[in-house]
């Protein structure tokens, strides 16, 4: 049941520029290697204090963090939809590292204006440095208020792009990590990405101006990324009902454990096309309000299919399914947290709603 959106539930309301191409099917099988190679699914072992940086020094030099920045900023100037796809790729892990973190802070930083400031940043994400990405304020806000909870990935961070709000008007600025203190958030849900509360001083953030369309593209990149939690969660849990058997029959072949694992797919096909849908083309030349609705649609399915995925793979796994040498307790702090980041789903389909109220 894993593949590729040209095939299941939804495929067909894709325009073929949606569709995986070559240098994103290459990309995926070399995020495949690395993850059986270096980061073996069991949660216990994730856990281990250098993976993150190692595994993240690994995907600097393969170039991934510079995939979607434009190459006058020493990126690679790849499309954002084949970035999408290698991050999908990395949640099947998921990939115990800043990988999403960093392309959501670039993905507001490309929509922001051309600049000095700017264009530092981004060449310092494609060379591999961490930078983390923060929301402040409401829809409407942007003054900073010099604090930001659920951070994820700040203790790597070099640099922190803030958002004023989150409306298609929201204000970018960045600052430093050393201007910024940092505080772990208590135990971590998601060992791989860690939250962090921030404090700073609002005079020390530097104004970008405006970046419209890149909260939404931030969580349309983190969209696939729960996309391919959804998936792994769905495979292992077809795993598990191929081999475990009762009464003489594989548990699979029930009609209850089909039903179960059919309702997974079609919510990980629905979420899978809502996110590449929303990152076909160039999001940016895309009306920024048809590009919220988009993204935020696509964040929202995906934030649900992941943690309908994972709860139902550990449902039929039973006690093996929470165990530490298991990948699905990693899956579910993957899923969990990810579905909190850049909004959850009620509040985002909230969001379309109000907007379609609008019209």
């Amino acid at each position: 049941m894993s593949g590729s959106p040209a095939g299941g539930v939804g495929a067909e309301v894709l325009p073929p520029s949606a569709l995986p191409g070559d240098e994103e099917l290459a990309l995926r099988e070399v995020v495949r290697d690395l993850l059986a190679r270096e980061a073996p699914p069991a949660a216990a072992e994730f856990a281990a204090g250098d993976r993150r940086e190692r595994l993240w020094a690994t995907a600097a030099e393969l170039g991934w963090p510079a995939l979607a920045v434009p190459e006058e900023c020493e990126g690679l100037g790849l499309d954002f939809l084949t970035q999408a796809g290698l991050l999908e790729e990395a949640g099947k892990g998921p990939f115990p590292g800043p990988l999403t973190t960093a392309a959501a802070a670039a993905a507001v930083l490309v929509a922001a204006l051309p600049g000095d400031a700017r264009d530092r940043v981004l060449a310092a994400i494609a060379g591999g440095a961490v930078a983390s990405l923060a929301v402040v304020g409401d829809e409407a806000g942007k003054d900073l208020t010099g604090a930001a909870a659920a951070v994820p990935d700040a203790d790597l961070a070099r640099s922190v792009v803030l958002l004023g709000g989150s409306g298609v008007a929201a204000e970018a600025f960045v600052v430093a990590s050393e201007d910024i203190a940092i505080e772990p958030l208590g135990a971590r849900v998601d060992p791989g990405r860690p939250l962090f509360a921030l404090r700073f001083d609002p005079a020390a953030a530097l104004a970008l101006g405006p970046a419209p369309g890149g909260l939404a593209v931030a969580r349309a990149l983190l969209a696939a990324e729960l996309v391919g939690v959804a998936e792994r969660s769905l495979e292992v849990a077809i795993e598990h009902v191929r081999d475990r058997r009762q009464f003489g029959r594989a548990i699979g072949s029930f009609q209850a454990v089909k039903h179960l694992l059919a309702d997974v797919y079609v919510a990980v096909e629905r979420a899978r096309s809502l996110t590449r849908g929303a990152l076909a083309g160039e999001p940016f030349g895309r009306p920024p309000a048809e590009l919220e609705r988009d993204a935020a649609m696509a964040k929202a399915a995906a934030s649900e299919a992941a943690q309908a995925a994972v709860r139902t793979a550990i449902q039929l796994t039973g006690a093996l399914g929470t165990t530490a040498e298991h990948p699905l307790p990693w899956l579910l702090g993957r899923a969990r947290v990810g579905a909190q980041q850049l909004g959850g789903a009620p509040a985002l389909y909230a969001q379309v709603g109000r907007e379609a109220g609008r019209r």
